[in-house]
């Protein structure tokens, strides 16, 4: 994974064109910096007015010398992009001035310093990217269905866009809506967007919308997944396609007993990470975390081939096997995982490419007396288990310095900034017929398996992981603190989180 060419965070106080001050920077996501900033610019003699213009009201005044607007301090969501293709057609875009009830339009952006800067009024709003999911189905619905109104109305404006990604939404905590910020603008044209090209929007929305759905939802799933293959033409098509779903199968309340979260960092540029679950049976999930390795060609692919090639064979041994026992699952559990190994080894011989990836698996059995998770690992993502507010490490890493402590010639700590804690003993999709670990884990209610990468467990510490979860009643708070708690010890690599409460 190539290091981030991201500019240097902009510190507090620093002036941004005529009428900004930096407040500070409240999140990263690829391609992206997002800073909070405030019209209160000292340095200036005179006020702007944001409701007529007027740029001559001395600071001093309370209220516009022209039209007599209160010129109380605004507030402003900034958003930073210093990659030219993500900026190409912004400039444009921003001179159609598009307003819609679902979109928060920018009011003013200007280049930096080479990078495109965007502005939005801020009141409030907070990230969809700080949400962990799964969220309430009813949730996912809205933000669909805001997206696919809005996006017919771009077509109708001239206005194409691309990699709609959870970025790209805000909303209110108050109200609880969703709104659409800060695009990536394909093209602008003159008129309509010709037909031909109504489509390209739809994939990458589903991929968004499917990593927000409960597993349980199986015909969202299965909805979101024919329109990440191209399956719809239009955003009309796609939205009469969720409709007709909507009203066959009616969609539940998300499972409260899960909450993932993947987020960049501070430093990459690119989230090679990749996580999901399947609903198996009914009384059996699989839970997943996938690290793209580091300094490999495609490893966000070989995380994301990870993932769904062992859900997809586990669900196909299942159905061809009746009343499994835990030593059958065990087997099942490895072949899944096996598959997928070998393959990402024979994908990555096919095209030429080094790839590879981390792996750490959960199958969780709820059986009327007695829950189980089988814990299955390759490389350094990790498997923790909570229990009466003590959290345990089951996996083991499979990297050199884990094998240094092991053999007592570094300690733990040591081990956390030891110059070759970066290697990897054994990975997913390098070599054929890799060797899995697997753990059989006897579960009680109110226990939690934590699943995570090295982009969580390499910046915070076990004890003050165990002290996050402790306070939080909700796994779905833990998550976004842990996540927090990962910025704060550095964000150096990418962050996975899943967390999985047994219930009674």
């Amino acid at each position: 994974m190539a290091i981030s060419k991201r500019p240097n965070r902009l510190p507090p106080g620093t002036p941004l064109s005529e009428h900004y001050s930096i407040e500070g920077l409240v999140r990263l996501a690829e391609g992206r910096m997002f800073y909070l900033a405030s019209d209160n610019r000292p340095d200036q003699p005179n006020r702007y007015c944001w409701n007529c213009s007027e740029t001559n009201t001395p600071r001093s005044e309370k209220v516009c010398i022209s039209c007599g607007q209160d010129m109380h301090e605004r507030r402003f969501l900034v958003s930073l992009r210093w990659d030219p293709d993500l900026s190409e057609h912004f400039v444009d875009y921003f001179q159609k001035d598009i307003q819609h009830p679902a979109l928060i339009s920018p009011v003013d952006t200007f280049y930096e310093n080479n990078s495109l800067v965007s502005i939005v009024e801020w009141s409030g709003q907070d990230f969809l990217l700080n949400l962990s999911s799964p969220l309430q189905s009813a949730e996912v619905l809205e933000i669909a269905q805001r997206a696919i109104g809005l996006i017919a109305y771009y077509h109708r404006q001239g206005v194409s866009l691309e990699n709609i990604q959870a970025r790209n939404f805000l909303f209110r905590p108050q109200s609880q809506e969703f709104f659409f910020f800060d695009p990536e603008v394909r093209r602008v044209y003159p008129n309509l967007v010709p037909e031909a090209e109504r489509g390209r929007e739809i994939p990458s929305l589903a991929t968004t919308l499917k990593s927000l759905t409960s597993n349980t939802d199986i015909a969202l799933q299965q909805l979101f997944q024919k329109a990440e293959r191209g399956h719809f033409s239009s955003p009309y098509e796609f939205g009469r396609a969720m409709e007709n779903v909507v009203r066959q199968h009616p969609p539940k309340n998300r499972p409260t007993n899960i909450a993932a979260m993947s987020d960049v960092g501070l430093i990459r540029n690119l989230n090679e990470d990749n996580w999901s679950w399947f609903q198996l049976q009914d009384n059996l999930g699989l839970y997943v975390v996938a690290d793209g390795m580091g300094g490999h060609d495609r490893g966000e692919i070989a995380s994301q081939m990870a993932v769904s090639i062992i859900g997809a064979q586990a669900k196909k041994q299942l159905e061809e096997s009746s009343n499994v026992d835990l030593t059958q699952l065990e087997q099942i559990l490895e072949d899944a995982f096996q598959n997928s190994n070998n393959s990402i080894k024979e994908f990555s011989e096919r095209v030429g490419s080094d790839m590879g990836t981390t792996m750490v698996a959960a199958l969780i059995v709820r059986q009327e007396n007695q829950s189980t998770a089988l814990l299955a690992n390759v490389g350094d993502s990790r498997a923790y288990l909570v229990r009466q507010k003590t959290l345990h490490q089951v996996s083991k890493d499979h990297s050199l310095v884990a094998r240094m402590v092991e053999q007592n010639q570094i300690t733990a700590e040591e081990a956390r900034t030891h110059p070759h804690s970066n290697i990897l003993l054994r990975t997913v999709g390098t070599e054929r017929n890799v060797s899995i670990d697997i753990f059989r884990v006897g579960l009680e209610p109110d226990d939690i398996i934590l699943l995570c990468s090295d982009g969580l467990w390499g910046e915070v510490d076990d004890p003050d992981m165990q002290e996050i979860i402790n306070r939080n009643d909700d796994i779905k708070q833990s998550c976004r603190e842990l996540l927090r708690a990962a910025h704060l010890g550095g964000g150096r690599d990418n962050c996975t989180i899943m967390m999985v409460q047994v219930t009674a």
